[in-house]
């Protein structure tokens, strides 16, 4: 069962190598310690942050992402965010590109980059075959003993979900589906993005109470580290040796595992097909690891209020998929609620 809209055929408005003063690159040599003979864009998430993949004279490609003049402060802060969980959490290495380092030009709006090693015979699979799956699974069920057997919960990096300034607020149910409580405007905003608008307000009138009682509970499984942004453009597999690995940690914390599990079932199953409760399902059975239908629950109430309160707005100029694909997750949430027999009878998106 795939999302039925299909993605807007175009890309972010992104710099390009010859965008990148000459200091700057002078300086990602210094740091790498290769001679930087060109660059691409690097393509794959649905945001504007600079991605480049660096050409060296002998010493393989490099990985580079980052803010750059005209892209926003909150881009910096995230960048340094990410780059702390790297420097201070070795098991990332069982799932991420080693970290190289950080190099910058001008002040703080400008040129902020992270240096990453490139992932060779990189490519990000949006149709996936069992096979790809199973080593999804199997990657982080690595990465999940390994980090609690390393006892690393009391790392002052990684704080707990409800902690976070983006991430708390959807964990507690506040950046959730309680804010169409009596907002009529909301109500009206979100009824737009559907067919039969009528059907939908009858659809949010029967059941927004039960999602905002369920969106203020806690979910209280398996405690990791996640990175609450687990979709398939932050998969990159190495072809040739079948091999997944998971970039973007920006947001890395203490929750429960289902978080990152749960959303990235809905982004297979609006990507390649897969029906996201199959998909739990083979998670479970790799990785020993059971969410209850308790939890299952409240993830999917609060991850689709969130995605609900983004949808509806207007598409961003440098960010033209993003509605999409905020609409495909708030798609997908909300149908894997309806196979549970909660939320049932979904009308249908508009195009």
């Amino acid at each position: 069962m795939r999302f039925y809209q299909q993605s807007p055929n175009v890309k972010e408005d992104k710099p390009c190598f010859a965008d990148l003063p000459r200091p700057l690159i002078q300086d990602i040599e210094r740091v790498s310690g290769a001679n930087i003979i060109g660059g691409r864009i690097a393509w794959g998430g649905y945001s504007p942050t600079c991605s480049m993949i660096f050409e060296t004279q002998n010493q393989g490609q490099i990985f580079a992402k980052g803010t750059y003049p005209d892209h926003t402060a909150h881009g910096y802060k995230i960048l340094h965010q990410e780059i702390e969980v790297y420097q201070n959490i070795p098991d990332l290495q069982i799932l991420a590109p080693p970290y190289m380092g950080y190099v910058s030009y001008g002040g703080e709006d400008d040129w902020h980059l992270g240096l990453w090693q490139a992932i060779e015979n990189a490519t990000i699979k949006k149709s996936l075959g069992n096979q790809d799956i199973d080593l999804i699974f199997t990657a982080l069920t690595q990465f999940y003993k390994s980090f609690e057997k390393n006892h690393m919960f009391g790392s002052s990096v990684l704080k707990p979900a409800a902690q976070m300034n983006f991430v708390g607020p959807i964990v507690t149910g506040q950046n959730s589906w309680i804010k169409f409580k009596d907002h009529s405007d909301r109500h009206n905003a979100f009824t737009q993005m559907f067919y039969d608008q009528d059907m939908a307000q009858t659809w949010l009138d029967k059941n927004l109470n039960e999602l905002i009682e369920q969106s203020l509970k806690s979910a209280d499984h398996d405690q990791n580290m996640i990175s609450f942004d687990l979709r398939l453009d932050n998969i990159v597999f190495d072809v040739k040796v079948d091999r997944p690995f998971i970039i973007d940690w920006p947001d890395a914390c203490i929750a429960p595992v289902g978080y990152d599990i749960i959303n990235l079932c809905i982004n297979i199953m609006v990507e390649s097909g897969q029906d996201s409760w199959d998909l739990l399902k083979q998670f479970t059975d790799i990785s020993g690891i059971k969410i209850s239908k308790n939890d299952l629950v409240v993830i999917l109430s609060q991850l689709s209020g969130y995605y609900a309160l983004q949808a509806y707005r207007a598409v961003p100029a440098k960010l033209p998929r993003l509605r999409w694909i905020q609409k495909a997750m708030l798609w997908g949430a909300l149908t894997w609620l309806n196979h549970i027999d909660v939320c049932t009878d979904l009308p249908e998106f508009k195009d």
